[in-house]
This record gives structure tokens, C-alpha cells and sequence, in this order.
């Protein structure tokens, strides 16, 4: 809500789809387009990148290349959603994971992704170490 009202960022919502439904009419407030994370990521991965990459372009509008997210922040609390964040952003892009899942969730990229690409991650913790290692 405060990339979208205060810095006038262009944000699509990705979460899942049950979330998204329980907001009560306010979501202009929260992001301009909202993609239903997949329920079977082998299944419908490469359908779930297009649609996303058509909405960061619908989001950007005719005058700009098209291309995927800038950043990403990452707010979740399931272990999915840490799947493949290299693949949201565009070269040069930042990953900004606020929390983490319990559990001692990994995320697994090949390093030359991260330095051909140019991208950079960040994180936040809320909470402590303990936390983040319980099951």
C-alpha cells in the first residue's frame, strides 16, 4: 500500500487468490493489476510468467520496454512463493524479502544468475533466528 500511495509506484499484487478476494473493495489502494499465484507450479509456471510479464507491461503502458518487474518484496508466509524469484524481476532487478516462512526455507539460484543479471537481494527479519529455524 505505501509503494502504490506514497512513492506512486505501479504494483502488481501476487498473492493467492483466496487473499485477494478477502480485501474488501479498498485494492486500488493496494495495487494496480492482482495475479492468483499458482496453485501447481510445474504445471503452470510458464503460464503464470506470461500473464506476469503481460501485467508489469499493461501496468508500464505503450511507452516503455517491455520487460518484468523492477523489484519485487517478497511479504510472504509460505515457502512457495520463495520459488524462483530471480525469474520476477528484469536484469538489474532487487529481491526484497521482508520475514521469512518458518522453516528454514532455502532459496537455490546459481550464483552467475544473480551476476549476469546484475540483481541484488535484500532482506529484513522480523522476528528472530529461532523462529525462522522452527518447523
Amino acid at each position: 500500500m505505501i509503494a502504490k500511495s506514497v512513492y506512486k509506484a505501479h504494483v502488481v499484487g501476487v498473492d493467492f487468490a483466496w487473499k485477494s478476494a478477502s480485501l474488501s473493495g479498498n485494492t486500488n489502494l493496494i495495487y494496480d493489476k492482482f495475479m492468483a499465484f499458482p496453485s501447481d507450479l510445474d504445471r503452470d509456471w510458464r503460464v503464470y510468467f506470461g500473464e506476469l510479464s503481460q501485467y508489469c507491461n499493461q501496468v508500464r503502458g505503450q511507452h516503455c520496454t517491455p520487460r518484468l518487474a523492477d523489484s519485487v518484496i517478497v511479504t510472504a508466509s509460505s515457502a512457495a512463493t520463495f520459488h524462483k524469484l530471480e525469474d520476477y524481476v528484469c536484469d538489474g532487478g532487487i529481491i526484497i524479502c521482508v520475514e521469512a516462512p518458518q522453516g528454514g526455507v532455502k532459496i537455490e539460484t546459481p550464483l552467475c544468475t544473480f551476476l549476469e543479471r546484475q540483481l541484488t537481494m535484500k532482506g529484513v527479519m522480523m522476528g528472530d533466528h529461532v523462529f525462522m529455524k522452527s518447523p
